[in-house]
């Protein structure tokens, strides 16, 4: 597998335009917009794809076994993550953050139960149990549901390939690392039944608290396990019908940057997905998919660490249930693209308090008040193609949302702190009104268009408005606290954020350098801001407690990339990533916007081997929110630059086995992202360091 790749030229210059990190050099060969079952016509690129469209393949032993999809996507250029412990990291695409950007796991949506994003979509469900990922930076489609105005983030599996002469597909994968006693383990067989298959799949990691560059210990420790059964029927080449239950476990996870941690959470999944491709005049192939998602999740400041003055916990429930009905068809001889989608989000979470463990039972909070959303959208997609050179892409999305919160009328019973309150009494004291229930009709639309000037030189430009309402935590949240500064409270009557973007691109060959590169500007109307109150015109009071209000915003930036194979047989690749965000109200910098970033890897395969050495930098960031008397202090402050260094070696052992190891921050640099995150319990921006010097291995085969 790996050396067959490492003779394959063109594959290294079609992965490199697709902004791969650094190592995509080993990677197997990508397709084009892997996750469109559609590939509609117009402009056709030979290897290479949308500089903003990143797909690849997560089972790779060039690098470290990762944490969870957060972890893996933060050596993406142009991708970043907030953590807050070993687990749960959060991503971050164009300073965009939390529901600004879409995660699809394998054609569901799902939801964390915390309120504090200690289970962040993408980490609900094991990394193992995923085959690749595909990355859209940007609004690139309206097809993948409402928002997702920073990005998509779409996780998939693939069908097992099974036939008469060989009716079994075994996966496997082992690893480990040294710095927090981790490792990783997975295991997926199938097997063809008739005109069908059963598929059974397990993961399991384990993480210890790991040490930091200075030999500090972080709390970061966490347990995940988790397992699946497929069954599937193919009775034709038309034809694919799967249905899938996939169970997640993960316990005992410690954060450095939270005030609980989260002794238990489970998810489970139910897929059923269908697809028919249809030999008409006019529709060509239909596709159905519907998910009902399950999460529970409890946190506490008592089982895993010393409690303090008080005990406390919040469980909470995430239930997300949906569909979408795709059809391909050829209307006047363009193909056009027409979709219905569903999603419906119920999510509740209660703070309890007590003297000691058996009493924590008096309610102090309702922090999501028994929240109902529903998001129904109709969406369009056609592509025009000029010539065999040129065309332009149309897309349209209308979103129907509602939503209703039963429990804010529910008094919590702090009586023995002085108050007794509801959400509804705690919305009212900061904006003067109750919560009331919530309609939107949102439109979203882009267009783009794609030019080809030579074989390896083709370019973009795409226009588009996308709309993402507000999410639960924003409109409803009511986590109330004796101490104004640890109150955060929710605003019912947030406008939805309209985002305006106008985002170009091109690949070329400058001087034997495969360069991709894309720049973007959005203007964004209505930004939801996390700010504090100090009294602000629609703000009641002025006692730096927590509030949500809509605000103008501007973000930009860049992604560049250059990659080149030499006579030697030596490879660099090398990346350069920018984001810049402005409160337009203020003319002051934006709030948790990462660094100028760079990435470089030169690798040099030998004798079956690829050996590289890859270099990680960010500049220092100085463009701050850290001051609640005049923002919403939201940056723990500026952030030190700084510069780490990977080696890494991978081999094909045989055909079927792979096998990689290497050493992470190899200079043991102590360093943290800019990047931070506050929490439902104390409101708190802490700033987590990364992990210190590692030593990694990986195995991974199919049979």
């Amino acid at each position: 597998m790996l050396t067959k790749i490492l003779s394959a030229g063109k594959t290294r210059a079609a992965l490199s335009t697709l902004l791969l990190s650094s190592t995509a050099l080993i990677q197997p060969a990508l397709a084009q917009n892997a996750q469109d079952p559609m590939v509609l016509e117009g402009i056709v690129i030979e290897g290479k794809s949308l500089p903003v469209i990143i797909n690849t393949e997560l089972n790779r032993t060039d690098i470290a076994p990762a944490a969870d999809v957060g972890d893996f996507l933060r050596g993406i250029p142009g991708v970043d993550a907030v953590r807050m412990s070993g687990h749960g990291l959060d991503p971050v695409i164009r300073g965009q953050q939390q529901d600004q950007l879409n995660v699809i796991s394998d054609g569901a949506f799902m939801y964390g139960g915390c309120p504090s994003r200690m289970d962040p979509p993408a980490s609900l469900t094991s990394i193992d149990s995923y085959d690749s990922v595909t990355i859209e930076k940007g609004f690139q489609s309206v097809r993948h549901g409402p928002g997702g105005t920073g990005g998509t983030i779409i996780l998939e599996r693939k069908r097992p390939a099974l036939d008469d002469q060989k009716p079994y597909q075994v996966k496997f994968g082992i690893g480990g690392n040294s710095n927090d006693s981790a490792y990783t383990s997975n295991l997926d067989a199938a097997y063809k039944l008739g005109e069908g298959y059963v598929k059974v799949s397990g993961t399991k990691s384990h993480a210890a608290n790991y040490s930091d560059g200075s030999g500090k210990k972080v709390r970061s420790a966490f347990n995940q396990w988790s397992s699946g059964l497929e069954l599937g029927w193919t009775p034709n080449a038309r034809t694919e019908l799967t249905l899938g239950y996939e169970y997640d476990n993960t316990t005992d996870v410690l954060f450095a940057g939270a005030g609980m941690d989260s002794p238990d959470a489970t998810t489970g999944v139910i897929r059923l997905k269908f697809k028919k491709d249809v030999e008409g005049s006019t529709v060509k192939t239909f596709r159905f998919n519907a998910y009902d998602t399950r999460v529970d999740h409890l946190m506490d400041n008592y089982s895993l660490r010393t409690v303090g003055a008080m005990y406390m916990k919040t469980p909470s429930t995430s239930d997300t249930q949906g569909f979408k009905v795709e059809g391909d068809l050829k209307v006047s001889g363009l193909p056009v693209l027409l979709g219905l989608d569903y999603k419906g989000l119920d999510r509740t979470a209660i703070r309890y308090r007590g003297t000691n463990t058996t009493n924590v039972d008096t309610t102090q909070a309702y922090i999501w008040p028994g929240v109902e959303s529903r998001e129904i959208g109709l969406f369009g997609e056609t592509t025009y193609a000029f010539d065999d050179t040129s065309s332009v892409k149309f897309g349209l999305r209308y979103d129907n949302v509602n939503v209703t919160a039963g429990k804010t009328n529910i008094v919590a019973d702090i009586a023995a702190m002085g108050a007794d309150r509801s959400a509804n009494q705690l919305y009212s004291m900061y904006y003067g009104y109750e919560f009331s229930d919530v309609t939107e009709h949102n439109i979203s639309g882009l267009m783009r268009f794609e030019q080809k000037y030579s074989k390896d030189t083709s370019s973009y430009m795409t226009l588009s408005r996308s709309v993402r309402t507000a999410d639960t935590t924003e409109r409803t949240i009511a986590a109330d606290n004796m101490t104004a500064t640890n109150r955060i409270i929710g605003n019912a009557r947030l406008n939805p954020e309209k985002h305006y973007q106008i985002d170009v691109g091109m690949n070329t060959n400058l001087g034997g350098f495969d360069v991709s590169a894309s720049a973007y500007y959005d203007r964004v109307n209505d930004y939801i801001f996390r700010d504090v109150a100090r009294g602000q015109s629609e703000i009641l009071l002025n006692d730096t407690a927590v509030v949500f209000r809509n605000i103008d915003a501007n973000l930009m930036g860049f992604d560049l990339s250059a990659n080149r194979t030499f006579a030697n047989k030596i490879s660099m690749v090398s990346s350069l990533t920018f984001t810049r965000g402005e409160n337009s109200d203020t003319n002051g910098a934006l709030a948790q916007i990462p660094p100028l970033k760079m990435t470089m890897d030169v690798s040099y395969p030998t004798k079956g081997w690829l050996l590289g050495v890859r270099g990680n930098a960010a500049m220092k960031q100085t463009r701050v929110d850290d001051d609640t008397a005049t923002g919403s202090g939201r940056d723990v402050g500026k952030t030190a630059g700084y510069v780490t260094a990977d080696f890494y070696a991978a081999n094909s052992l045989t055909d079927n086995l792979d096998l990689g190891f290497g050493v992470t921050n190899m200079f043991d640099t102590t360093y943290a992202s800019h990047l931070n995150k506050g929490n439902s319990f104390d409101a708190t921006e802490t700033q987590v360091n990364e992990p210190g010097r590692a030593f990694y291995i990986r195995l991974t085969g199919m049979f």
